[in-house]
Formats: C-alpha cells, sequence, structure tokens
C-alpha cells in the first residue's frame, strides 16, 4: 500500500473506532475497541519518523496523528472512569436506582394500602368505590409531596367514568381494576383490564 492509501485507511479506521467508543461508553458493546485501537497506533507509529515529501499528505498525516491522540487521551481517561464507577453514565444510573428504590418504597403503603378498585362497564362510578380510591390517591400525592387542592370525589368519578368504556372496549373487558401509584414522584392511577 501506498501513502495516500494508508492516510485513507487511518482516516476510515480513526472514524470507526469513535464510532466503537461511543458504543462502549454507551453500554451498548461489551468491550473495549482496543485491537483496532492498536492498529490505528501502529499505522500512526510507521509514518512517525518518516518525512513526507506531498505537503498535503504531510498535513494530512499530522492532522490525523493529532487528532488520533487527543481521542486516546479522552478515551483512557473515561475508560478509567468506568473501571473506578465515576464515569457519569454509571452515575446516572446509580441514582436512577436509588430513586426507584425510594419510589417503590413510597408506593406501597399508599397505593396497596387498600388495593385496586374494580369499576365495571356501563355501571356508574360512584359510592364507596370512589371514596376508597380517593383517599388512596390523597394519600399517595401527599406522600408524594403533590398538592391535592381541587381533587375531589365527584372529579375523580368523572375522570373514571370516561376512560372506562375506553379501556373496556379497547382490550375487550367487562371490567377496570384503578390502583394509585406512585412513578417518577408523581402519585397517578393505573388501569388493568379484567
Amino acid at each position: 500500500m501506498g501513502i495516500p492509501e494508508d492516510i485513507a485507511q487511518l482516516e476510515r479506521q480513526i472514524r470507526e473506532l469513535k464510532v466503537q467508543y461511543e458504543k462502549y461508553f454507551a453500554g451498548l458493546e461489551k468491550r473495549e475497541p482496543l485491537r483496532l485501537r492498536e492498529e490505528v497506533a501502529k499505522l500512526i507509529r510507521r509514518y512517525s519518523g518518516v518525512t513526507l515529501t506531498n505537503t498535503g499528505h504531510a498535513f494530512k498525516l499530522s492532522q490525523l496523528t493529532a487528532s488520533f491522540n487527543a481521542l486516546n487521551a479522552y478515551w483512557t481517561r473515561v475508560s478509567q472512569q468506568i473501571e473506578e464507577g465515576t464515569y457519569a453514565r454509571d452515575k446516572f444510573r446509580l441514582k436512577l436506582k436509588e430513586r426507584q428504590r425510594t419510589d417503590t418504597t413510597t408506593t406501597k403503603p399508599a397505593a396497596e394500602a387498600d388495593g385496586p378498585v374494580r369499576f365495571r362497564e356501563g355501571v356508574e362510578p360512584a359510592g364507596k368505590e370512589i371514596e376508597k380510591l380517593y383517599r388512596q390517591l390523597v394519600a399517595a400525592k401527599k406522600q408524594a409531596g403533590e398538592p391535592t387542592d381541587g381533587l375531589r370525589p365527584e372529579v375523580l368519578a368523572a375522570t373514571i367514568k370516561q376512560q372506562l368504556p375506553q379501556i373496556a372496549r379497547k382490550y375487550g373487558a367487562q371490567a377496570v381494576e384503578f390502583r394509585v401509584v406512585v412513578e417518577g414522584g408523581k402519585a397517578k392511577l393505573k388501569a388493568t383490564p379484567r
């Protein structure tokens, strides 16, 4: 291979290496692309002491070498952070798991206290079922630190009356169970066709 072909190959490999490292850092690839990284470094070393007479080739080679050296330092730093567990992606996942853990502990007392409430299609949602669901929703919102202003049993009944036939028709169900859950720090109703 000649110098122009080597430079073109080097450019392609650096582009491919960037893509592979982005996948690795995003957690899509399990292994670091070390073999390709070593091939690129080897190709750069081959021309490190060589004086190129074509200034265009010399400029392109020096540009690719500088680009690779900068990327190489970045990849090394991020790989160390991943090993130490201080990489931003790992911190985000840790916070997410912690938040899910606290949401789960918040959800159970409020949502599971009285269990789900079942409503049949064609039957007006009212009475003790609405009161029960209303108490669960208010308790969950208070636990989540959400305001309960404007939340009244008749507003909840109207919401269920509107959603019930749509859900029943969509899933071919005769009844729908509603329960209160806390997800992402917010209390809401979750419907299950029965």
